[in-house]
């Protein structure tokens, strides 16, 4: 049996998948394929693997896809991958003293309306926010540099967003498709903005009229 169809076969159907890696390593699976959950669509909530590395991680960001995904759960003992309010983050040490947190994903059916991303973030991963449909206002926080590849592709309810100072890239397509975005709030000057990294369709079919709002001090 190939390694998707293995996967989709235990998990497809249910709507809640504690993933472990005995359980995984028995279908011969010993990667996540890319595909493996794409549009699983009876999948609500999602437990990550405490070594995810073991199986190959990158295949969980096509989780994004599961359009009726609520939340992420990871363990005490997780290495690497963390969750806070449901939403999984990926943490790398850099010493003793320092480390790097990254979101990776937010489930797409998390039922909030208003997302504050903190300032212990240092980039936002590609596709995080895929289709999340709920989110209305997102504010990104201070020390944030990256905002990656399709980042809030197709939040077609989204209509504001702040964006911290400190954003050195907007990566492709990171608001394309977001069909209501009307303002986008920077927390800096205009030079500050022109100095970011935009790629040349960051905001492709969003609305003509979207607006840049500088110097903004709002909350």
């Amino acid at each position: 049996m190939a390694m998707t169809e293995a996967l989709k076969e235990l998990y497809e159907s249910k709507p809640s998948v504690r993933v472990d890696l005995d359980m995984i390593k028995a279908t011969g699976v010993t990667v996540f394929p890319r595909d493996a959950f794409w549009e699983c669509q009876n999948l609500r909530s999602f437990g990550v693997p405490e070594v995810l590395d073991e199986i190959g991680g990158k295949g969980i960001i096509y989780l994004r896809a599961c359009s009726n995904l609520e939340k992420f759960i990871t363990g005490e003992n997780s290495i690497g991958y963390k969750t806070i309010d449901d939403i999984l983050y990926y943490v790398r040490k850099i010493s003793d003293n320092q480390e790097e947190k990254y979101l990776v994903l937010y489930p797409s059916a998390k039922k909030d309306t208003k997302v504050v991303i903190p300032s212990d973030i240092m980039g936002i991963a590609d596709g995080a926010f895929y289709k999340s449909n709920n989110i209305q206002t997102v504010i990104i926080s201070e020390g944030c540099t990256i905002i990656g590849d399709c980042c809030f592709q197709e939040c077609i309810n989204l209509k504001t967003v702040v964006v911290p100072k400190t954003t050195e890239r907007i990566r492709a397509k990171a608001f394309s498709g977001c069909s209501n975005l009307k303002t986008i709030y920077f927390r800096g000057i205009e030079e500050e903005w022109d100095n970011i990294q935009l790629s040349s369709n960051w905001n492709i079919n969003c609305p003509e009229d979207l607006e840049i709002v500088f110097n903004y001090d709002g909350e």
